[in-house]
């Protein structure tokens, strides 16, 4: 690789980090220990995922686990979003151009069950199943964004594969853009862009691999009750020898955290999937014999209201100003415990390449009320549909901001919602307020912007919850495609500015703080940062009874 690509690659790839290290396996398993073998890991979920298809779902409840069965060629560092390989021996050449990267993949990698030895041609065949139009995979529209030779003919069913992506011989895979784009790498490290074999997956529809995937990760299925929960087993032909250390983790399905985080301190459980609720966390925190398995971490995330721009009256802008300016954000914060810092930025966290602070509007409950009389609400709004999700941190903060927006004179009809359920009405878009949040999972904008604010988010049926429409944001979600870092990065902070300032789509609450409690039999355990605080390296743990 010459010097001008290796510049240009290590550009690209250090969004999140200082760019790809090589190793046999992720290193920071070794700063907590000698790791050993054996045990059965225990965790517990709140609710159940749609299905394990490691492309389809863009679901926490499934998100969980499928990383655990598939890999990409490139993964995130959880801690650090240093991106390292994973499924191929390095970094990939990249042309002086910057629109050609050829990938080494290692040799001898064999998908779990006897599914064969993952090639080239399986990588093409899965990134291009992850963009077709017949998976409807939720999490499209961040891979169609990256302009592949070919890909507009693939989409529009004039071709049946994607020029661009080609598998040289067996160990070789050539990825060709029409421009640079510096989204590539750090879109195609996220597990969506998983490998998987063709010779499965060819073919068949999406019920009859739902439940059954198939991929090159340390664990595989072995029990599966679609209801209660499954059970991981140790993949046996896992590429990495040194990896998994646990033998298998048992999952429990509708559990709740409460009963969850009662349970670890029990030692009837290892590890849960949401963070401690706040109600629990003083007792946790302040608890001497629980302090070394007390973990929290800064996430790279958001916490904010959605306004739908389809509903009235959040048509007018001085409305959607008011709910604004009506939430206490210093009060929410000591209603979270701690658990969050107040967003008075734009939703790009001070863990973000694109942070800008002072962009949210400040908390003005006087303001609030004058601009809803200006719209015509003097005696403010009734009824206003106000969705959440009935379980932490939501539970924790959704009655607290009803609270504040009451006392400015917007009354909410509020729904308290199960994962499940809000997931899936949530999409396209709501007719509701609604409150969750979104991460800078790879330290690239484009995983944001292009899903919650473009048009194209629109037809693809996720996740642009306000519906808006806007040329002009459609324009910067291209410009935040460019090679050229410094002009990427004022466009996903123009956007940033529109969308909170200039639009008020979302409004900005708290950025969030992870805090878990772990078994302390659990060793090598951190709270995840990337891509999500969600996040669990169950290949990276171990336990010590």
């Amino acid at each position: 690789m010459s010097l001008i690509s290796r510049r240009h690659f290590f550009a690209l790839s250090g969004a999140l980090g200082a760019g790809v290290a090589i190793g046999p396996h992720f290193a920071w398993a070794e700063a907590a220990g000698t790791p050993k073998k054996g045990g059965t890991l225990r965790f517990a979920q709140v609710g159940v995922p749609p299905g394990y298809d490691l492309q389809k779902w863009w679901n926490a409840q499934a998100g969980v686990i499928t990383p655990m069965l598939g890999e990409t060629l490139i993964k995130v560092n959880p801690y650090t979003g240093e991106r390292v390989p994973a499924l191929v021996e390095g970094e990939p050449a990249v042309s002086e151009d910057g629109l050609t990267y050829t990938f080494k993949l290692k040799p001898n990698v064999k998908f779990a069950g006897g599914h064969g030895v993952m090639t080239a041609d399986d990588v093409k065949f899965s990134w291009e199943r992850l963009m077709s139009k017949e998976l409807g995979a939720e999490s499209a529209f961040i891979y169609t964004g990256v302009p592949f030779v070919g890909l507009q003919d693939f989409l529009d069913g004039k071709a049946k594969d994607i020029a661009g992506l080609k598998a040289v011989d067996d160990l070789t895979f050539e990825a060709r853009l029409e421009r640079p784009d510096s989204a590539f790498l750090p879109a195609f490290s996220y597990s969506y862009a998983c490998v998987m074999p063709r010779s499965y997956y060819e073919g068949k529809a999406l019920e009859a691999v739902n439940w059954s995937p198939v991929g090159t990760g340390p664990y595989l299925i072995d029990k599966l009750d679609q209801a209660k929960g499954l059970t991981l087993v140790r993949n046996p032909d896992y590429w990495n020898p040194d990896a998994p250390f646990a033998d298998a983790v048992q999952v429990e399905f509708n559990v709740e955290p409460q009963l969850s985080l009662l349970r670890i301190q029990k030692n009837e459980l290892d590890l849960m999937l949401e963070p401690i609720p706040a109600a629990s966390l003083n007792q946790i925190r302040n608890d001497p014999k629980l302090k070394d398995y007390f973990h929290e971490a800064a996430q790279n995330d958001c916490q904010w209201l959605s306004l739908p721009l389809e509903i009235k009256p959040f048509d007018d802008l001085r409305v959607r100003k008011a709910v604004a300016m009506a939430v206490n954000k210093q009060k929410l914060a000591k209603v979270m415990k701690g658990t969050g810092v107040p967003a008075n930025g734009t939703f790009f966290s001070p863990k973000s390449r694109y942070f800008e602070d002072g962009v949210a509007y400040p908390y003005d409950p006087e303001g609030a009320k004058k601009l809803l009389a200006e719209a015509g609400f003097p005696n403010g709004i009734e009824d206003v549909p106000f969705w959440y999700q009935n379980q932490p941190p939501y539970s924790d903060m959704g009655p607290a901001i009803l609270e504040d927006l009451a006392q400015v004179g917007i009354k909410c009809k509020a729904e308290a919602k199960i994962y499940d359920q809000f997931i899936q009405e949530t999409n396209p878009g709501p007719p509701a307020v609604i409150l969750f949040a979104w991460e800078d999972a790879y330290g690239h904008g484009s995983y944001i912007i292009d899903a919650a604010f473009t048009s194209g988010a629109i037809q693809n049926g996720c996740c642009n919850y306000p519906k808006v429409a806007d040329p002009k944001i459609d324009e910067l979600a291209k410009l935040g495609h460019s090679a050229d870092l410094a002009v990427s990065d004022k466009a996903y902070r123009d956007v940033a500015r529109l969308v909170v300032k200039d639009k008020v789509l979302w409004v900005p609450l708290l950025y969030p703080v992870r805090c878990d409690l772990a078994n302390k039999r659990v060793k090598g355990f951190e709270s995840a940062v990337y891509p999500t605080g969600q996040s669990k390296r169950f290949d990276m743990y171990w336990i010590e009874d």
